[in-house]
C-alpha cells in the first residue's frame, strides 16, 4: 500500500509521468489542428521534453503553452521549409519512372540521398530549435552538421521510426494499436525519446 500512498514512490512517479505525457499529447494534437502549426507544436514538445529530462519543469502543460506562443512563427517557418522540400522529393519520385535507365539510376540515387538527409534534418531541427536560439539558416546548418557527425544516433532514430511504420502496415490490429498509442501518449513519448538522444549529442559540445 505504501507504493500507492507515497508521493515519492516509483509507482506514483510513473503515474505522474504518464499523466504529463497524456496532457502534453492532447495539447500537441489540439494546437496542431490548424496543420500549419505542427512545427510550432513539435518545437514546444521538444522544449518541454528537454526540461523534463533536466528536471527544470513543474507544470509541463503550462510550459508547453508558453513555448508554443514563443515559437509560433519560428515553427511555422521551419514547417513550411520542410514541407516544401518534401513536396520536391515526392514530385521527383513521381517522375522517376518516365526517365531513361541511366537517368533513372542517377536521379534515383540522388533522391535516396535527399530523403536520408531530409530525414536526418527532421530528427534534429526541432530539438535544436527548442534548445538554442539561432537564425533559421543557422539552425538548419547546425542540425544537418549534427546529424552527419552522429550517424549512429541518427540511424538509430530512423530505424525506430521505420520499425513503427512497418508494424503499422502489417495488419489492422497493429495499425489500430499504434493509432491508439499515438492518440494518447505517442507524440509526447516520441518527443521525450528523441530529446533524450539529441540532448546527449548537444551536451558533448556544451560540456567540452
Amino acid at each position: 500500500m505504501k507504493a500507492f500512498t507515497d508521493v515519492n514512490s516509483k509507482l506514483n512517479r510513473y503515474a505522474n509521468l504518464l499523466m504529463d505525457l497524456f496532457l502534453l499529447n492532447m495539447l500537441f494534437i489540439i494546437t496542431s489542428l490548424p496543420i500549419m502549426t505542427i512545427g510550432s507544436g513539435l518545437i514546444s514538445l521538444s522544449s518541454v521534453s528537454i526540461e523534463m529530462i533536466e528536471g527544470r519543469v513543474n507544470s509541463p502543460s503550462k510550459s508547453y503553452i508558453s513555448h508554443f506562443k514563443h515559437n509560433l512563427t519560428r515553427g511555422i517557418l521551419i514547417q513550411f521549409f520542410l514541407m516544401s522540400i518534401l513536396i520536391i522529393l515526392f514530385s521527383s519520385s513521381r517522375l522517376l519512372f518516365i526517365l531513361p535507365t541511366i537517368s533513372f539510376v542517377l536521379v534515383g540515387t540522388g533522391l535516396i540521398l535527399g530523403v536520408i538527409i531530409y530525414s536526418f534534418l527532421c530528427l534534429y531541427i526541432f530539438s535544436y530549435s527548442a534548445r538554442y536560439e539561432n537564425s533559421f539558416k543557422g539552425s538548419l546548418k547546425v542540425a544537418f552538421q549534427l546529424s552527419m557527425s552522429h550517424l549512429k544516433e541518427s540511424f538509430t532514430m530512423i530505424l525506430v521510426i521505420l520499425t513503427v511504420i512497418s508494424l503499422g502496415s502489417l495488419n489492422i490490429f497493429w495499425a489500430s494499436l499504434i493509432s491508439f498509442f499515438f492518440f494518447f501518449i505517442g507524440f509526447s513519448f516520441s518527443s521525450l525519446l528523441n530529446a533524450t538522444i539529441t540532448l546527449k549529442v548537444f551536451n558533448q559540445y556544451t560540456e567540452s
